[in-house]
């Protein structure tokens, strides 16, 4: 079976077997019921839904984006079988807010690969240090994400971080020194004070930083410079 343009969406309650491989060569393929293939094949397109994806040889995005939920919301996608990400496939998450993320179950071996994107909803920013678990597995998790992309503002990241069999998603930060435009010894040094400080006293400082850190190169170098 083959899923092109025009898609295939397999609702809640649900069920569609295969007996064969199944491809996904473009638009959307959404599971919110049952689907249950040998194999899945993404080579382009999309993978989504909160339901089920019962393999025999497992799920290996090759191309194209596995993202579990809804475009613009929040679920959970389950797969058995194992599942992979291979150099030129993408695995997105939506984040909506500190308790409420996209999640993978994967029943078998989870392999990391290719790129990840995360997508914070609704002008929600999280503070430094939130973080969610979006993915684990049965068997064992591996690999890494060659390229990490999101729509956080200023110094804040979203940072994958694989624990045993589970995936988190910390938010880290890139240090003031090297992103704020500084030009006044004052500001350059508040900018070390604030990188130093960040791990052993930002609660001391969360005020400070939960503002500083949406901020922009140009904004946030103002502020430093403002500070007293």
């Amino acid at each position: 079976m083959r899923v092109a343009q025009s898609g295939l969406n397999i609702l809640a309650g649900s069920r569609l077997n295969t007996t064969i491989s199944s491809f996904v060569d473009a638009g959307v393929l959404n599971v919110d019921g049952i689907f249950a293939p040998r194999q899945l094949n993404v080579l382009g397109g999309t993978v989504s839904g909160s339901g089920s994806i019962l393999t025999q040889s497992g799920v290996l995005v090759a191309g194209g984006v596995l993202t579990p939920g809804a475009a613009g919301g929040v679920g959970t996608l389950s797969i058995s079988g194992g599942a992979g990400f291979g150099s030129t496939g993408a695995f997105g998450v939506d984040i909506a807010s500190a308790t409420s993320a996209d999640r993978l179950n994967v029943t078998g071996n989870l392999v990391l690969g290719g790129g990840f994107a995360a997508n914070f909803l609704n002008n929600y920013v999280p503070d430094f240090g939130t973080s969610w678990n979006i993915a684990s597995a049965t068997g064992t998790t591996s690999g890494a994400f060659s390229l990490i992309a999101s729509n956080l503002p200023g110094v804040l990241r979203a940072t994958p971080r694989v624990s045993g069999r589970d995936v988190f998603l910390d938010i880290t930060a890139v240090p003031y020194t090297s992103f704020a435009a500084c030009a006044s010894v004052q500001c350059s040094g508040l900018a070390s004070l604030l990188d130093s400080n960040r791990a052993s006293n930002y609660n001391s400082l969360a005020s400070i930083y939960r503002f500083s850190d949406r901020l922009n190169p140009i904004e946030a170098a103002n502020f430093l410079h403002a500070l007293p």
